[in-house]
């Protein structure tokens, strides 16, 4: 059975600290590899169901926040938490300072099922 997985990419452009949106309507996000080049600073996800009205906070069904990381390491690989991600349509990466560089993301996303 083919496991139809695939790579999209969020980037943060130069001078900025916000990803374009990933639109996740028929997809899962699984996981996301960090940009080889990194400038120093948190990283959250944010989620929305618009695309427009950004939600900062996410919780878990068991209330423990998800989607904040305290610090990044430049081109590793991260999972994400697959059940507090799955209701949202939109993601996008939100960097705790401006980029000195844009910042691509590959993030990892397989079919819902």
């Amino acid at each position: 059975m083919a496991d139809n997985r695939s790579v999209v990419t969020a980037t943060i452009p130069s001078g900025s600290n916000v990803s374009n949106a990933i639109d996740c309507n028929d997809r899962s996000v699984l996981g996301f590899v960090a940009p080889a080049a990194w400038t120093a600073a948190t990283l959250q996800i944010e989620v929305s169901v618009d695309g427009t009205n950004w939600i900062t906070s996410i919780f878990d069904s068991t209330a423990t926040a998800a989607g904040l990381l305290a610090s990044v390491t430049a081109g590793a690989g991260y999972s994400v938490d697959l059940i507090a991600l799955t209701p949202w349509q939109y993601i996008r990466f939100k960097s705790g300072a401006n980029q000195g560089a844009a910042r691509t993301f590959s993030v990892v996303t397989r079919p819902i099922a």
